[in-house]
C-alpha cells in the first residue's frame, strides 16, 4: 500500500486538471473574459508542469528508459510547441478571431503530451525507478522545485 502520491501520480493529476480547465473553457460562452481567465490558469499550470519535467526528468531518461534520446528530443519539441502556442494565446483576447483556434491547437498538443506520458513514459518510470526516487521527485514537485 502506497502512502503519499508519487511524481507519476502528481503529474497525472495535473493532466486531469488540464482536462477540466479545457472542459470549462468549452462550456464558457465564446468571446468572454471567463475564457481568457481559464486560458491564463491553464498557461500557469501547464508551464509549471513542463518546467518541472524539463528540469527533473531528463536526468533520469538517458540512463534508464528505452529510446530515451528520441523520447527526450520529442518531448522537448512538444514542450516548445506548447509554449509557443501559449505565448500566442497570451497576446490575444477571447474575442480575437484566432483565439479559439489557438486553444484547439493547445488542446491537440496537450492530448498528445498526455497520451505519450500516461501510456509510455509513466509506466516506464514506475518500472525503472525505486518508489523512493519517485516519492522524492513528488516532494520536489509539491515544493515547487522547478
Amino acid at each position: 500500500m502506497r502512502g503519499d502520491p508519487d511524481v507519476v501520480d502528481e503529474l497525472t493529476a495535473d493532466h486531469r486538471i488540464f482536462d477540466a480547465l479545457l472542459a470549462q473553457f468549452n462550456n464558457a460562452p465564446p468571446g468572454t473574459a471567463d475564457r481568457k481567465r481559464l486560458v491564463n490558469v491553464l498557461t500557469i499550470e501547464l508551464k509549471r508542469h513542463l518546467a518541472f519535467q524539463e528540469q527533473h526528468l531528463p536526468l533520469a531518461l538517458p540512463k534508464h528508459l528505452d529510446h530515451s534520446d528520441a523520447l527526450a528530443t520529442q518531448k522537448n519539441a512538444d514542450h516548445s510547441r506548447m509554449r509557443h502556442l501559449l505565448e500566442q494565446l497570451q497576446e490575444r483576447e477571447p474575442d480575437d478571431a484566432d483565439f479559439d483556434h489557438l486553444v484547439d491547437q493547445v488542446h491537440t498538443q496537450l492530448r498528445t503530451h498526455i497520451d505519450t506520458e500516461e501510456n509510455h513514459l509513466f509506466p516506464q518510470l514506475r518500472l525503472c525507478f525505486h518508489p523512493y526516487v519517485l516519492d522524492n521527485l513528488a516532494k520536489k514537485y509539491r515544493r515547487g522545485d522547478h
